[in-house]
């Protein structure tokens, strides 16, 4: 069977970064120009700007040594020693792979591509007081990353063969674009700053644009708005692990990461890349034979059909629960209690609870809220057993509210839409979003 490598190529991602960077100092000298003339700044912007307009024109020549040239001559006179020597070390590899003066050290460079990208991030970190700081940095250093990555890899990248237990390719090229030694994949989290998730977040979202029934999205649009959208990493890595998890069911791999990967996407969101891959390695696994299926993915009962959910009762898209929980200092935390009160008194062999006295309680009286949580989890748990969903909320949530107090009302409402779907014998479609229809 005839394998075609898939190949990507980030010269233009990485002229748009130094683009973002040349606008964001000048963002800085306008704001500051009543006070004084930072023409430091306004000069390297300059030069940024040059090399991002190299890279977009894709222009592998000595117009692009020039430019990359005027940026370390920058660094050199108004920047610190590290910012030269990560500028320095990205002029070495222009010099050895887009000319014929300096072909020994390639191999080197090949391997060795996003040590220039590290030394710039460092050579910022020292200066960032503000946010504009911080997007500075990270676009200069991923600018850099992805400009020696294309310098060095100028078809770019091939997926590693993955390798069976017998030593021989038994996976052609294409079916595993998405994988991801899982080792390698946690070191480059850990040592490159946040660079390697912004091109593994680049990656997952070309590779998950193969799940049936789910509209293409743009790799470049998506890391982006990840990049520069307050919150939209978050809403990213939920749209993101909805389509593995739809991936994993088609192939017989169990996978319920939606929930667990969007609440640690707010609390501790260098976790939900690791299991995301882990779950798309499993899943490629067992696509080419290299692993045992967790079921038999065709016995999905027939009557199942996938409806819309905007008008069913009680039910609400988790990431819109989630992100309306952090940003309206728990008013809507309030309206939720209301309505989850009405919706829990459908529980037969449970008094009626009257929503308006219990949320008062729920405002006013100390750890009430805890009792709350507690009630309305063991009729969550009544409900999901009458419905045939596997439930155990009581005692998780209990503990849950005593010291992360957001996380008990997400995994109630994510318990709440699994019964939703059960009682309806359908599988839940999210709400449609603009920023998917692309």
């Amino acid at each position: 069977m005839e394998t075609n490598t898939k190949k990507f190529s980030f010269g233009q991602i990485a002229g748009i970064l130094f683009a973002v960077a040349a606008a964001l100092l000048l963002f800085n000298v306008l704001r500051f120009v009543r006070y004084y003339f930072n023409y430091q700044a306004f000069l390297m912007a300059g030069a940024l700007a040059f090399l991002a307009v190299v890279l977009l024109m894709q222009r592998r020549d000595m117009l692009l040594l020039a430019a990359v040239g005027v940026v370390t001559l920058m660094e050199l006179l108004f920047s610190g020693l590290v910012g030269f020597v990560g500028a320095a070390l990205l002029l070495f590899v222009v010099l050895v792979m887009a000319t014929e003066y300096l072909p020994q050290p390639r191999g080197l460079m090949e391997k060795a591509w996003f040590v220039p990208a590290i030394v710039m991030l460092l050579s910022e970190i020292i200066y960032i007081r503000s946010f504009v700081a911080l997007l500075y940095a990270l676009t200069l250093a991923g600018g850099t990353l992805l400009c020696c990555l294309w310098l060095t890899h100028p078809d770019g990248i091939d997926m590693p063969a993955f390798t069976g237990e017998n030593g021989e390719n038994s996976v052609s090229a294409p079916a595993v674009d998405g994988y991801c030694e899982l080792f390698k994949h946690v070191l480059l989290l850990l040592i490159t700053f946040g660079i390697w998730y912004l091109i593994w977040i680049y990656r997952m979202t070309e590779y998950l644009n193969r799940v049936k029934g789910e509209g293409d999205r743009n790799p470049v649009t998506k890391l982006l708005l990840c990049i520069f959208v307050p919150f939209y990493l978050m809403y990213w890595t939920y749209k993101s692990t909805q389509r593995i998890d739809r991936l994993a069911a088609s192939v017989g791999v169990e996978s319920k990461l939606t929930t667990l990967c969007l609440i640690l996407s707010a609390f501790v969101p260098m976790v939900a890349p690791v299991l995301m891959q882990d779950k798309v390695n499993k899943v490629i696994e067992v696509e080419n034979g290299n692993r045992q299926a967790d079921f038999d993915p065709t016995s999905k009962p027939a009557d199942v059909q996938r409806v819309p959910v905007q008008t069913v009762v009680g039910y609400c898209d988790l990431f819109k629960h989630m992100l309306l929980l952090l940003i309206t200092f728990g008013i809507w935390q309030l309206i939720w209690v209301y309505r989850m009160t009405a919706y829990l008194n459908r529980v037969e062999d449970e008094p009626h609870r009257v929503p308006v006295r219990k949320l008062l309680l729920y405002i006013f009286v100390p750890f009430y809220a805890v009792y709350w949580i507690y009630k309305s989890c063991q009729r969550i748990d009544k409900l999901a057993a009458a419905k045939g969903v596997r439930s155990e909320l009581s005692v998780v949530c209990l503990v849950l509210c005593l010291v992360v107090g957001l996380v008990p009302q997400i995994l109630m409402q994510d318990k709440i839409n699994a019964i939703i779907a059960a009682e309806n014998r359908v599988e839940m479609l999210p709400e449609a979003a603009p920023a998917e229809a692309e």
